[in-house]
């Protein structure tokens, strides 16, 4: 990637505090495959389409970049609440024995990200080695 496609790429990274300027004179220029790709390779296609929308930029962008982006973004709501509903059913099943683990990364932090904007595809448990059967035993 050259120079702008690179900053493009880290302004459309950035949900929490972009700099829509900037966003502005980058996009319609240094929107291309490249940046695309990374976006996707780097798991932040949803992020991105949720920076343009909230800076009112999809516009500004071309039909293929646009699209891939929306329907990535779609994909992930689709998946996060599949997701969710492992979680639900996790820790359902884990109930009687809720002080012997704690869930950790994606679990926590797709409710923390805006929807749509991270995706997770296990479910990871911290349990201290005294409780490892007995969580084994009950998820079996």
């Amino acid at each position: 990637m050259i120079t702008k496609e690179h900053e493009l790429f880290l302004e459309l990274c950035k949900f929490k505090k972009n700099n829509k300027e900037k966003l502005k004179t980058l996009i319609t220029e240094n929107a291309t495959p490249a940046v695309l790709g990374e976006l996707f390779f780097n798991r932040m296609q949803g992020i991105a389409y949720g920076v343009l929308k909230n800076a009112n930029l999809l516009g500004k962008t071309n039909r293929e970049f646009r699209n891939s982006l929306r329907n990535a973004h779609r994909y992930n709501l689709i998946l996060n609440n599949n997701y969710y509903d492992c979680i639900d059913l996790v820790s359902r099943i884990l109930q009687p024995h809720r002080d012997k683990y704690a869930m950790l990364k994606g679990a926590l932090l797709c409710n923390v990200h805006p929807e749509g904007y991270r995706t997770s595809n296990d479910i990871d448990l911290l349990v201290r080695p005294n409780d490892v059967t007995i969580i084994g035993t009950t998820l079996v």
